[in-house]
C-alpha cells in the first residue's frame, strides 16, 4: 500500500495503470524484465517501446525501487492475483 497503491489501482487507473492482470501485459510475462523495470525504470524504459508508450499514457515516470527484494516482489505478485482472483469471484 505504500508503495505499489501510491500510484495503481487493482482494477482502476490512479495515476498509472491498474494492476490487476499486469503479469499478462507488455513484457512482464518475461519476469525478469518485470523485476528490471520495477528495480530501474527509467534504465529499462531506454530499450522498451512498451514502457515509452505508458509514459506517454500516464505522464509521470515510474518510481525506481532499487532496495527491493525478489521476495518481496513475490509477495506483491501473489497480492495482486489473490485480490484480483477474489474480486472475479460472484
Amino acid at each position: 500500500m505504500s508503495k505499489c497503491a501510491v500510484c495503481h489501482g487493482l482494477f482502476k487507473i490512479v495515476q498509472a495503470p491498474p494492476l490487476a492482470g499486469v503479469l499478462e501485459r507488455g513484457p512482464w510475462k518475461d519476469r525478469k524484465q518485470l523485476d528490471e523495470w520495477i528495480r530501474n525504470p527509467e534504465g529499462f524504459m531506454k530499450t522498451s517501446a512498451y514502457t515509452q508508450e505508458l509514459k506517454k499514457i500516464y505522464k509521470i515516470p515510474m518510481q525506481a525501487f532499487p532496495a527491493i527484494t525478489d521476495t518481496e516482489i513475490d509477495l506483491i505478485l501473489a497480492y495482486i492475483k489473490e485480490a484480483g482472483d477474489a474480486a472475479a469471484i460472484p
